[in-house]
């Protein structure tokens, strides 16, 4: 068993204590901090399309696509 067989003891013995605390009245949650709204940002496009300008860096192009060596 080794040092794991201590640790997860450990670990074990911190969650039952966790289990001691009375949560009564308090409602689940996701996150720990949650003001009824999610913060997310607005999906904006920041660096716009440079596929051309990435294109011209290929060694070989076949139509829209790098050309590669077949490995197989």
């Amino acid at each position: 068993m080794g040092k794991k067989g201590p640790i997860m003891k450990e670990i074990i013995a911190y969650f039952d204590k966790i289990s001691e605390v009375d949560t009564t009245g308090v409602e689940p949650m996701v996150q720990p901090v949650f003001d009824g709204a999610n913060k997310l940002r607005d999906d904006v496009v920041t660096n716009g399309d440079r596929r051309d300008e990435l294109m011209e860096s290929a060694p070989v192009l076949e139509g829209e696509y790098y050309r590669v060596p077949r490995s197989i």
